[in-house]
């Protein structure tokens, strides 16, 4: 289970990196307007990581209460 979390939190981290990568792109071909898009999932899949992130590590205190 672990291990399964720390990977999704490693896939929108990706996500958003290349996001970034096709913002940039899209900035200087076309400008802002088509640009914009690319901004808004890169925005998303921030905040996906940083909610995965929170929940592994509130699963791990579970855990450890556990223990």
């Amino acid at each position: 289970m672990k291990t399964r979390m720390s990977l999704m939190e490693y896939v929108w981290l990706a996500v958003l990196v290349i996001t970034l990568i096709f913002f940039g792109d899209a900035m200087f071909r076309f400008g802002w307007q088509r640009a914009k898009t690319f901004l808004l999932f890169a925005a998303i899949s921030l905040l996906m990581y940083l909610w995965r992130r929170q929940l592994r590590k509130s699963e791990e205190a579970k855990q450890q209460d556990f223990d």
